[in-house]
């Protein structure tokens, strides 16, 4: 039976031993499209939003959407706005009660 004495927080033997991967890893590939990316949007920034008419961020919408095997992706600049976009998207209107997590976005 193991105590809480036994935790590893306490002094007790750790259950993981392998060292984390690194986190964020970029392929180098990954690297290069984004670096070509901010090239090409320093001389056109409409490049840099879809709503502009596309560019390199529809193609790394299209490339994600596919990745996830899904027929439309969209970029947001954060967490929160990917939620909100969610929930219209689910059809949540204002009033409608929705639960979840308390960590989250």
């Amino acid at each position: 039976m193991t105590t809480t004495t036994d935790l590893a927080v306490l002094g007790g033997p750790r259950t993981v031993t392998e060292p984390s991967p690194p986190w964020p890893y970029f392929t180098d590939d990954e690297i290069e499209f984004i670096r070509q990316a901010m090239v090409d949007m320093r001389a056109d920034a409409t490049l840099a939003c879809t709503a502009w008419g596309g560019g390199w961020s529809e193609k790394l919408e299209r490339r994600m959407a596919d990745a996830m095997g899904r027929a439309f992706g969209i970029g947001t600049c954060g967490g929160g706005p990917a939620l909100h976009i969610a929930a219209m998207a689910a059809g949540v209107e204002m009033g409608d009660e929705v639960i979840t997590t308390p960590y989250s976005w």
